[in-house]
């Protein structure tokens, strides 16, 4: 198992048009917490400046924007800039920041290739117990997943 700090709290974006978020905290046990299942709508520059601020994040992870067939050029660059104000303002408060492809992280929750969005959706669900989650919503967590996998870290819910 990878050595991490003992209250790392790393947050995960789907930076869409309303930014799916997860945020986690390591813990010395070998689990991390879910603490965060959230939407940043609009993910402006101020949206994700205030974001960043209420999450207090060590660690920012940030899935890239791919170039599907079916978006306008306007749409693209709309996703793009919302990936940059997340990893802007995660550099400039000196923020570790990554970036991970989408087929990356899906094939590493077991969610890859043709139907991967219902997949993925349907995973976190299943991992959360409900339903009532967005899209976004389900991707940043299934990206939290797979990055707490890659360091031998036990993804655990909050208890009431």
């Amino acid at each position: 198992m990878m050595q991490v700090p003992s209250t790392e709290r790393v947050l995960c974006i789907d930076p869409g048009e309303h930014a799916g978020v997860s945020l986690w905290e390591s813990r010395k046990d070998g689990s991390a917490l879910l603490l965060v299942l959230d939407c940043v709508k609009g993910a402006s520059p101020r949206e994700v400046y205030f974001a960043m601020r209420r999450y207090a994040p060590d660690r920012v992870i940030v899935e890239q924007v791919y170039l599907p067939r079916n978006r306008s050029q306007a749409g693209i660059r709309t996703l793009v800039l919302r990936a940059g104000h997340w990893l802007t303002l995660a550099g400039a408060a000196s923020i570790p920041t990554q970036e991970v492809a989408p087929a990356t992280w899906q094939a590493g929750v077991g969610c890859s290739g043709k139907g991967a969005k219902e997949r993925y959706i349907a995973h976190a669900q299943a991992w959360l117990g409900r339903d009532n989650i967005t899209e976004d919503q389900a991707a940043a967590l299934c990206i939290g997943l797979w990055y707490l996998g890659t360091k031998g870290l036990e993804p655990q819910q909050q208890t009431e």
